[in-house]
């Protein structure tokens, strides 16, 4: 499979969030270590939207105000 990177974006939250710091605790600091990173791979379905990126970023935005603490660059 080859993957071609078309665009690069940051995504912010849709909402202003907390401008604050988060304690981090011990598990915290010890799980940040072993990230997965995965990718779900769909079949299209033929729609002239099936993977529009406009969509994803606003989607992204707007999940991004309750979850502010995990957002950061992709």
């Amino acid at each position: 499979m080859e993957i071609t990177i078309k665009e690069s974006t940051i995504v912010r939250p849709a909402e202003g969030t907390p401008k604050r710091s988060l304690w981090n605790s011990n598990l915290d600091i010890v799980m940040a270590k072993y990230h997965l990173p995965t990718i779900y791979n769909y079949k299209p379905n033929g729609s002239s939207d099936f993977f529009d990126t406009g969509r994803l970023k606003v989607a992204l935005s707007k999940i991004l105000v309750p979850f502010y603490p995990i957002a950061g660059r992709l």
